[in-house]
């Protein structure tokens, strides 16, 4: 189990008043986002994120909890899973920002490769043509997903997924500073 705390990157063992704190205040059951895209990237999800992670709570309080449904979840494609895995944030907002920093550094050279222009592409032929072609549509999806957090769309669903905490749990003010975006 680890400890991230995204301003310090310090990873530890949790300490037994953090997992007390965290079972104070997760919810058994608290599902937020559009399920049809990946909270932290806009692709498509495949996954279920814990954003608590289910490792961080007392062993007392896993016992007899459906593990994929229990605490705060949110749709996610599997390689932002991945790279949150069990690390804990003590804000979504860290957490989000901390998936667009590695996505761009997973994705570095496609975001920094050029981009060709038709006549550029009609100039080349066969296989080069091909290989061209098959690194400009991964670089408009590396794009797309390193891009997500700054659109419109990722705010709405964030500010829409702070309301939900808000409004399904009133008196939980931990909760809700967890969910707070930076911008409200």
């Amino acid at each position: 189990m680890l400890v991230m705390k995204f301003s310090n990157l310090k990873t530890t063992e949790p300490s037994k008043e953090l997992l007390a704190k965290l079972d104070s205040w997760v919810p058994h059951h608290f599902r937020f986002g559009s399920w049809s895209t990946c909270f932290y990237c806009g692709t498509e999800p495949t996954d279920r994120d814990h954003v608590v992670p289910f490792s961080m709570l007392s062993s007392e309080r896993r016992q007899g909890n459906a593990g994929a449904y229990f605490g705060i979840t949110t749709p996610s494609c599997h390689e932002c899973n991945n790279i949150l895995s069990d690390l804990f944030f003590e804000t979504l907002h860290d957490r989000c920002e901390y998936v667009n920093k590695r996505i761009r550094r997973r994705y570095s050279k496609l975001l920094h490769m050029e981009t060709w222009q038709d006549w550029e592409l009609n100039e080349i032929k066969g296989k080069l043509r091909s290989y061209v072609m098959c690194k400009q549509a991964e670089r408009n999806v590396a794009v797309d997903r390193s891009s997500w957090q700054f659109k419109e769309q990722f705010t709405k669903l964030f500010e829409q997924s702070f309301d939900q905490a808000k409004s399904e749990y009133p008196d939980n003010k931990h909760l809700i500073e967890f969910m707070r975006p930076r911008w409200m």
